[in-house]
């Protein structure tokens, strides 16, 4: 006995295929795939966090991801034919919710959500080397504030605090402070 499962579009998500403003030709089906790049700059926050380069890089990417988003509110805002459902805000909860039944919103606000948690894990990682916290003890929390963010950082957060409170700090660290 087969089951088949037909997936019924919401037909508030707007338009599929949905060009980009300011990119002439390009939508954000084409796009939504490089959004995945961000992976690049947790790569380097995992695995290259001594490098010169990765504080810049890692903040290029949050920027370049800034901008999209910039761009794409500002186009819903200023010039957009979408229309969000009547009741959609951020007032209350229904509100919020009818407005994630958009699909622009739902592009910007994915586009937000990995701008600012790759930023969060920027943070994390940038704060525990100045803090001398050793970056096998906090390389952990880098995932799950990719995936759960203000998790990680709350982790992190309570992480420094015990580090604070321990002395854990790096005999480079602790030789700078004499």
């Amino acid at each position: 006995h087969t089951h088949t499962h037909t997936h019924t579009r919401n037909p508030n998500l707007g338009p599929r295929d949905m060009p980009l403003p300011f990119l002439p030709g390009v939508t954000d089906d084409k796009i939504f795939p490089v959004l995945n790049f961000v992976l690049a700059g947790y790569a380097l926050l995992v695995f290259a966090p001594n490098w010169s380069y990765t504080p810049s890089v890692t903040l290029w990417i949050a920027g370049i991801y800034g901008l999209l988003y910039l761009l794409l509110v500002a186009d819903q805002l200023l010039f957009s034919n979408t229309t969000l459902p009547e009741g959609a805000g951020f007032g209350t909860l229904d509100e919020v919710v009818l407005l994630f039944t958009v699909r622009s919103a739902i592009f910007a606000g994915w586009t937000h959500y990995i701008s600012f948690d790759l930023l969060t894990s920027r943070f994390i990682i940038l704060d525990s080397q100045e803090n001398g916290i050793p970056h096998l003890a906090v390389v952990w929390i880098v995932p799950i504030t990719l995936m759960l963010g203000p998790i990680g950082l709350v982790l992190y957060l309570v992480l420094r605090s015990l580090c604070c409170c321990l002395g854990c700090k790096t005999p480079s660290q602790k030789s700078k402070q004499s």
